[in-house]
């Protein structure tokens, strides 16, 4: 990967602006996103558990969506050759592959977790999946469709993917701190990948609405080296996911902040509802489709949360019932223990009571009933013991 990275840095520096050097960075690029997509996804075969396979799987989809949009720009300029339009019709793809990878920090595999929590997780993942997808048809769309504004697209959608790398970047630094061992270098390599990315992503969206950029420029450099990083990153993680239980954190449930972001984002529709209505400087047409799309959203994720509440329900249900059952468990071996308990004491009251009559059989004559020799050889035994500790007692006493 650093080859690859070195030979487009060396391609960019030497070759001029041409057709060829535009072929060469859009298949360079297929190829280490192609390379990427490949590594991270087989890792998922090699997953030894559900919460590591779908952490797998959702960075294997946020680099094919990449990969996607990747090949819709090749298209353009490789096969059409033509510049590719702006706006473009793959930058929605672009913007959406990075909530898979949001989602995939999210799961925290290094943290133990039960099937239950994962199910709720995977819910808060479509959250905000049509969230970010309600952003990007709230901010960005209305000048792509509804009233073409070519600069304002641009300025609307390098903002909204600005954020939207903060974000990722945030909460891979964030997961990367928490985690420990193989699993601390593995989000380490995403971090820098991320890292990456995301500055090339906007350095690159500021200089395609100056007009300077073109594919194969030292602009793509970073780029190129955030593609192979997230490959690295695969490869890194295909021995780890084999055998990932010996550095699997044993602590607390990291997922609440993941569900707080889902509640969060279902409740600021309305407040884009009023910057729908009264805020910004739209035209009429604008206000109508963001109006419309927001209750749309609003009926969607109401009906995630409304599933989300019912799963929820289940479970404690559930939950209820298993307490019940190891409540009633514990009652009867309790009385169990109880009748056993009284059981040992009335065996042992029953043992003592045997014994007396065997001594007292040994003691006496089964024919007369009168003591026996035993019984005499007995007590003179302990009485002359008697007699000769009081005799030493009053003796010492006496030479005292």
């Amino acid at each position: 990967m650093c080859a690859v990275v070195c030979v487009h840095v060396l391609v960019s520096l030497l070759a001029p602006r041409s057709f060829g050097l535009t072929a060469f960075g859009d298949l360079t690029q297929c190829v280490l996103l192609f390379s990427a997509t490949l590594t991270i996804g087989w890792n998922v075969r090699a997953g030894n558990n559900k919460k590591t396979q779908f952490f797998w799987a959702l960075m294997a989809l946020g680099c094919g969506m990449w990969l996607c949009s990747q090949v819709l720009w090749t298209y353009f300029e490789v096969y059409m050759r033509q510049e590719v339009p702006n706006p473009f019709v793959g930058d929605v793809i672009l913007f959406l592959h990075v909530v898979p990878m949001m989602a995939a920090l999210a799961v925290q595999p290094h943290v133990q977790r039960n099937d239950h929590s994962l199910r709720l997780v995977s819910l808060d993942f479509f959250l905000l999946l049509t969230w970010w997808l309600y952003l990007y048809l709230f901010i960005v769309i209305p000048w792509q469709y509804v009233s073409p504004d070519e600069v304002t697209y641009g300025s609307s959608f390098d903002l909204l993917y600005a954020c939207e790398q903060i974000v990722l970047i945030m909460a891979a630094g964030l997961i990367w701190k928490r985690s420990q061992g193989s699993w601390q270098n593995i989000y380490g390599k995403f971090v820098k990948a991320t890292l990456l990315y995301g500055v090339s992503s906007i350095v690159a969206g500021v200089v395609i609405d100056l007009h300077w950029y073109y594919t194969g420029s030292l602009y793509d450099v970073p780029l190129v080296a955030a593609m192979g990083m997230f490959a690295i990153a695969g490869l890194k993680g295909r021995a780890f996911s084999i055998d990932q239980a010996d550095d699997q954190a044993r602590g607390r449930d990291h997922s609440m902040w993941t569900a707080r972001l889902a509640m969060v984002a279902v409740f600021s529709t309305p407040l884009m509802v009023a910057w729908a209505e009264f805020g910004g400087t739209a035209r009429p047409r604008v206000r109508s489709y963001r109006l419309v799309l927001t209750v749309g959203a609003m009926v969607f994720m109401g009906a995630l949360v409304f599933i989300k509440q019912h799963w929820m329900d289940h479970e404690l249900l559930h939950l209820l019932r298993l307490s019940r059952q190891n409540l009633d468990e514990t009652c009867k071996l309790k009385d169990e223990l109880e009748n056993k308990e009284q059981s040992l004491r009335w065996h042992s009251l029953e043992l003592q009571r045997k014994n007396l009559e065997l001594q007292e059989i040994s003691f006496t004559d089964s024919l007369t009933g009168v003591w026996n020799r035993r019984y005499l050889e007995e007590i003179l035994t302990a009485e002359a013991g008697q007699v000769l500790r009081n005799y030493e007692r009053a003796r010492g006493a006496y030479l005292h």
